[in-house]
């Protein structure tokens, strides 16, 4: 199942195919930096991709691992990182298996995995998630909102505020869950989405 997924991603990257890679997707998390919500630290990313996100944390100061299963995601975000004069730890692994590195993580950041591989591995990546964290580590997810159907916009997977509620509950306390637009590829309305911050508890 690993090499299928990783199979999967790879061939979306080598070909193109997408449209995950919006614009706008930093604003949330500078927004909290700016606000001192959330400070520069040790920070993960989760299905990073090529890169753009993890570039922009460092940028804003944070110490950067930044995770994809897909090579090529891997090979595009070490690229950028070097074209901008930036160090970011890149890793090629699959979220629901990585073993993390070290020390536990201050900060964790999710754009569009976990609703992803919450269908298939939840399990897996809530148990990645509670070992590469710590009581008092915070993390920023942004996931699909159910309230907008899947396939309305080209969409990612929706999740409803019970199932994020559900799924994290035994961990993490929810600080803030609220609906937002993410910001097209052109600077048009995205799809709806929810932003949750959370902090792990001792449990």
């Amino acid at each position: 199942m690993a090499n299928e997924t990783e199979n999967a991603w790879e061939a979306k990257y080598q070909t193109g195919d997408t449209p995950w890679e919006m614009a706008g997707e930093c604003d949330r998390l500078a927004g909290l930096v700016q606000a001192g919500l959330i400070r520069p630290c040790h920070a993960l990313e989760l299905g990073c991709g090529s890169g753009a996100v993890a570039v922009h944390m460092a940028q804003l100061g944070f110490q950067v691992t930044a995770l994809d299963i897909a090579p090529t995601a891997i090979e595009q975000a070490r690229r950028l990182a070097a074209n901008s004069g930036l160090e970011v730890n890149f890793v090629c692994a699959d979220v629901t298996q990585w073993p993390g590195e070290g020390e536990p993580f201050d900060f964790v950041y999710d754009r569009g995995c976990y609703h992803v591989i919450r269908r298939d591995s939840g399990a897996g990546y809530l148990a990645t998630l509670v070992r590469v964290t710590r009581p008092g580590s915070q993390v920023l997810l942004l996931a699909g909102n159910a309230a907008e159907p899947s396939g309305i916009r080209g969409g990612p997977p929706g999740v409803t505020e019970d199932e994020i509620r559900t799924d994290f509950a035994p961990w993490f306390d929810i600080v803030t869950l609220e609906p937002f637009h993410l910001q097209g590829r052109q600077g048009q309305q995205g799809p709806l989405f929810w932003s949750c911050r959370m902090v792990r508890v001792c449990r």
